[in-house]
């Protein structure tokens, strides 16, 4: 991933062969015009940036490995956190045709005091907190998920073989149909409203908890 202000990567860049941009990219860091982020693998990745902010308690605990940047150029305040092959000068016709690879965020111009960290959760850190803030009939709908994909799957093993053990048409007035029911349950109960509801607040959950934490301070 890389975390960058367009105007301060050089207009060269976007003529540069792919293959060649590799190699410029030590040489941007160290003059402080992006910063690549080391993710460990690929991945969703969410950025928390904190502009002359301390970084809240609650994410305190969960901070490691910071990395700093003395100089970080933000030159018209417009900050992109995106994969490092969509990084651009001007040229940003990848990334719009990729938009979910990458957002931007403003930020005051300038330049910047920069220090990362990657954050490391408990393994079921997000599925507790979950479970903390949707109590009750809603997390109950949310794990009977897992349940109705694994009867699913189940239901369609069971109707394959029911179909070589069983006359044509007692298979199709009653393992057909049982079996088509019970694997439509997953997509029916995805599809409602209540099980959106739910979902759309365990990415608000999430969201609360992100990947890698920018702390910037003006002035670098």
């Amino acid at each position: 991933m890389a975390l960058f202000d367009p105007a301060a990567i050089p207009v060269e860049y976007d003529r540069t062969p792919v293959d060649d941009q590799v190699s410029l990219w030590d040489k941007l860091e160290q003059q402080g015009r992006m910063k690549l982020v080391n993710t460990g693998g690929d991945g969703s990745f969410l950025l928390h940036a904190y502009e002359e902010e301390q970084v809240p308690e609650n994410l305190r605990p969960y901070l490691q490995d910071p990395i700093v940047l003395e100089k970080f150029l933000v030159p018209t305040g417009r900050l992109y956190f995106s994969g490092i092959e969509y990084l651009f000068a001007k040229d940003d016709s990848r990334l719009r045709k990729y938009p979910h690879m990458g957002e931007s965020f403003p930020l005051k111009p300038g330049v910047w005091h920069l220090t990362l960290y990657r954050t490391e959760y408990p393994g079921d850190f997000h599925d507790k907190l979950f479970e903390e803030k949707l109590r009750g009939p809603g997390y109950t709908l949310w794990n009977s998920m897992g349940w109705l994909v694994g009867a699913a799957v189940l239901a369609v093993v069971a109707t394959i073989v029911s179909f070589f053990l069983m006359r044509i048409k007692p298979w199709a007035v009653s393992a057909l149909p049982f079996g088509l029911l019970v694997t439509s349950l997953p997509f029916i109960v995805g599809n409602s409203k209540s099980f959106r509801r739910i979902d759309a607040k365990k990415k608000e959950v999430e969201r609360e908890y992100p990947s890698i934490v920018a702390v910037l301070k003006a002035g670098g």
